[in-house]
């Protein structure tokens, strides 16, 4: 059990974010408020969680699939095949991962993994 640093309440089931641990409930709030204020504010924020997967900040097991759309939930999906084969995620990996299953030109092409590299 963790306490949340927005509720106080102790809970088995949350994340680790910059500011500290947080539960589910009040991280999932948290970012529907913040992405109703800027609709853009969802994408980049799926952006920012690939691009910390790339970085290894993150690993695919610490995000859920429900937390990605569009294009970038294809990312993910191949990032979590990739984990659990236990093979190393980089761009040249996931890009791999993508051709073989005919999505590279469907998530916006080896240019959009490079940038998702670099965020």
């Amino acid at each position: 059990m963790m306490r949340c640093i927005l509720c106080g309440q102790e809970k088995s089931s949350g994340r680790q974010t910059k500011i500290g641990w947080t539960c589910n409930d009040c991280f999932n709030e948290f970012r529907q408020a913040v992405t109703s204020l800027h609709p853009s504010g969802e994408s980049n924020r799926q952006r920012a969680e690939l691009g910390a997967i790339f970085h290894g900040d993150m690993t695919p097991a610490n995000v859920s699939h429900w937390d990605f759309s569009g294009p970038n939930s294809l990312i993910f999906r191949r990032m979590q095949d990739l984990e659990a084969r236990g093979e190393t995620i980089d761009r040249v990996t996931v890009a791999n991962e993508l051709m073989k299953n005919n999505e590279l030109e469907e998530v916006g092409g080896l240019t959009y993994i490079v940038a998702l590299c670099d965020e």
